[in-house]
């Protein structure tokens, strides 16, 4: 009779471990997976221009248009340190009497977006944000004390 149970016990185990499910299994769907983050709007160029040499005193402008709203964001770097350079971003293309504006601050047409005056920081970097696309000058003056030259690289970020 022994032997009868032994089977009687094992044949039991059996059905058990197939009718049940497993330890440590799985009662329902996995939990979804978190969001994937959506990434950082990375920014674009909307100009870019190398300066002409300028003498000390002298200053050079281009004009762009910035195609929508965002960041804009300009960086001005030249070659020598020791010169004082400084970048404005007027908008609209009105802004011409760069002399008047250097002087008193203000001009006819000069509407200033942004501008870095830190003649101690190289590159120079100013940021501002818009809220619609428009047209926009650039103005970059050299200080001094010796002729210059160097790049202006502006970006939008949407």
């Amino acid at each position: 009779m022994i032997a009868r149970y032994a089977w009687l016990r094992v044949a039991l185990g059996l059905a058990l471990a197939v009718g049940l499910p497993g330890c440590g299994g799985n009662t329902g769907p996995d939990p979804p997976p978190p969001p994937t983050p959506t990434p950082a709007p990375a920014p674009f160029v909307i100009f870019q221009s190398a300066f002409p040499p300028l003498t000390p005193g002298d200053g050079a402008s281009g004009d762009f248009t910035i195609p929508a709203a965002g960041t804009v964001r300009a960086t001005m770097d030249w070659t020598f340190p020791s010169n004082r350079m400084f970048i404005f971003v007027f908008s609209g293309l009105t802004c011409d009497d760069f002399g008047t504006f250097l002087v008193t601050g203000a001009a006819p047409g000069c509407t200033v977006l942004g501008q870095d005056v830190d003649p101690n920081t190289k590159p120079a970097s100013l940021s501002f944000t818009v809220a619609a696309g428009q047209g926009a000058r650039v103005f970059v003056f050299n200080g001094g004390p010796t002729n210059e030259s160097g790049v202006v690289q502006i970006t939008l970020t949407r």
